[in-house]
């Protein structure tokens, strides 16, 4: 801003657009381990191309940054659970998982449901969950993912104070019962996405390997749950929907 004057939105917009690129880079990383190569393409290329896309990797706000390292944090997990099921050394990849994680929450607070819900549907095993509870670099993972917000939102909120009224006004429990909040929320997907990469969407998961599809269910409870809990923003702000 020193440099190029206040007003010009040129710099921010050229950090937006690098910070998405680059998400859609892991994006598509993270789908090769996933998927497929051909399916990683496929991927990479709705994320960078979708009209709604091109527009919020243009936007000067916390988004783009928030997208890439939550990206970055999904090939990080996906490494993660690879390395785990094939012995291999994890402890590089449990620190990493939590690192990027942490830094897209700290970012963006609103990205938790996804990177909890990722993490739930890659590790957490109901079959085994005594073994799962007392797994320490899921612990760890989980300290470095929370520990930059919860600094943040303790020192805002009890010791300073400048964070006391940004956490009110988020949750309404009457909009729940509301049809009409579902329909907003509907319409809001449709301006983002599509019905039709909606359909092929969900088809999609429930189509995938059982052994890889826990992730992407993970993911879409999270995405539940941020919707039905940031329910005013999510039903009137269309870029609630970006991730």
């Amino acid at each position: 801003y020193q440099r190029a004057g206040e007003p010009n939105l040129v710099i921010p917009r050229i950090f937006s657009i690098i910070y998405w690129l680059i998400s859609g880079i892991f994006l598509w990383l993270a789908a090769r381990r996933l998927i497929s190569d051909d399916g990683a393409l496929l991927t990479a290329a709705v994320y960078l191309f979708l009209p709604y896309g091109v527009f919020a990797s243009r936007s000067f706000q916390p988004e783009p940054l928030m997208m890439m390292f939550f990206a970055i944090f999904l090939w990080t997990l996906v490494r993660w659970d690879n390395a785990k099921k094939n012995n291999q050394k994890t402890w590089n990849w449990a620190l990493l998982t939590g690192i990027f994680g942490g830094a897209a929450i700290f970012i963006k607070m609103t990205i938790l449901f996804l990177v909890f819900g990722a993490f739930a549907g890659a590790f957490l095993d109901f079959r085994a969950l005594k073994k799962t509870f007392r797994d320490l670099q899921l612990w760890v993972a989980a300290v470095l993912t929370l520990l930059p917000t919860v600094s943040y939102l303790v020192y805002g909120i009890f010791i300073d104070g400048f964070l006391a009224q940004q956490v009110n006004g988020r949750f309404f429990p009457d909009m729940l019962l509301q049809p009409s909040f579902y329909l907003r929320w509907g319409l809001k997907l449709e301006f983002v996405v599509g019905y039709g990469i909606l359909a092929l969407t969900l088809l999609g998961i429930f189509l995938f390997p059982d052994e890889k599809r826990r992730i992407l269910l993970g993911l879409l409870a999270g995405y539940l749950a941020f919707g039905l809990y940031f329910n005013y923003h999510f039903s009137t702000h269309d870029y609630y929907q970006i991730p």
